[in-house]
């Protein structure tokens, strides 16, 4: 029975994205799956603006 994996992340400008979609590869290129799920953004649109971060996803 191939491992069932989930990957939770919190990534504000997207380079922990990439490392959890690297991360869901590597499982499945050695024959498990992973899922990827993405803590939202919980910071308020204005500190958001002061960090030049990108918009929350909508």
């Amino acid at each position: 029975m191939a491992p069932k994996i989930a990957i939770v992340y919190y990534s504000m400008y997207g380079h922990i994205k990439q490392l959890a979609e690297a991360e869901k590869a590597g499982i499945e290129k050695a024959g498990g799956s992973a899922d990827l799920f993405q803590v939202p953004e919980t910071l308020p649109e204005d500190v958001l603006a002061k960090m030049h971060a990108p918009p929350k996803p909508t």
